[in-house]
């Protein structure tokens, strides 16, 4: 499965994960790194949780950043990748952090349930205290574990892994599943299958006006659509719909995404 790419809504940032691994006796001067006020705050992991607080003097659990340096594109999603290096009572420690949002919902003022730093490509920490999800395609919802899909329908026929081992697909019948850090990042549902949106009971059949009556997105997503027959929906929270209708039978698909994924 193709990533939607999002230059405008996608940021990465390298964080520090724990405040167990990193104790409040910290000892580092820092760098004026203004992308991180994006960031300040309390984040929590999934029992709810305060796991991390990034400070709004550019600190990490207490400690200071002594460096902090572009890298590259993420395997995730389409952000930029940063190096943090701070200074701890027993000397430096280096880790790379992701971090993933959406401008949309804060220009609306509303809470984006999908919000998230992703630590080493393996650790994740939202923004809200309880999971929550806006749409979800037979129980399946944007953030769950894959563990938990496979309890639903169960092994999946096949998998295509791609250049990072952690992003990969599972394919079902008629749908299919692409995973980061083994959890949801997006649903695609087949216009030959009988999947559809558990909220709307629409599916891949349906036409781009019935997606827009019913969802009435306050805003357009930036997604890059991928051809002239696509459309997006922001549905809210951090989540958009994409369409992909085509002139050829059994090949138009519709997907649930995060925002900017």
């Amino acid at each position: 499965m193709k990533k939607i790419l999002s230059a405008l809504k996608i940021f990465s940032v390298l964080l520090i994960f724990s405040a167990a691994i990193f104790p409040t006796n910290c000892q580092a001067g820092f760098k004026n790194i203004s992308v991180m006020d994006k960031m300040v705050g309390e984040w929590y992991d999934e029992n709810g949780n305060v796991a991390l607080t990034i400070g709004s003097d550019y600190t990490i659990n207490g400690c200071k950043i002594v460096d902090f340096k572009l890298v590259g594109l993420t395997h995730f999603v389409a952000g930029i990748e940063h190096h943090i290096k701070i200074l701890e009572k027993d000397g430096y420690r280096d880790l790379i952090l992701e971090y993933v949002s959406s401008d949309i919902p804060r220009q609306l003022s509303e809470e984006n349930y999908h919000e998230m730093i992703i630590i080493d490509s393996k650790n994740i920490y939202y923004r809200s205290k309880n999971r929550r999800h806006v749409e979800s395609v037979g129980g399946i919802y944007l953030g769950m574990k894959k563990d938990e899909v496979v309890k639903l329908y169960g092994e999946p026929l096949s998998v295509e892994r791609y250049e990072y081992s952690l992003t990969y697909t599972y394919k079902y019948k008629d749908f299919e599943i692409l995973f980061g850090v083994d959890r949801v990042f997006s649903i695609k549902l087949y216009d030959y299958g009988n999947m559809k949106f558990d909220k709307s009971g629409l599916s891949a059949k349906n036409s781009k006006e019935d997606y827009q009556n019913f969802y009435k997105p306050k805003a357009n997503s930036n997604v890059t659509l991928i051809s002239p027959l696509s459309s997006a929906f922001y549905i809210g929270h951090g989540e958009v719909v994409i369409l992909m209708k085509s002139s050829e039978k059994n090949l138009g698909w519709v997907s649930l995404s995060l925002d900017g994924y």
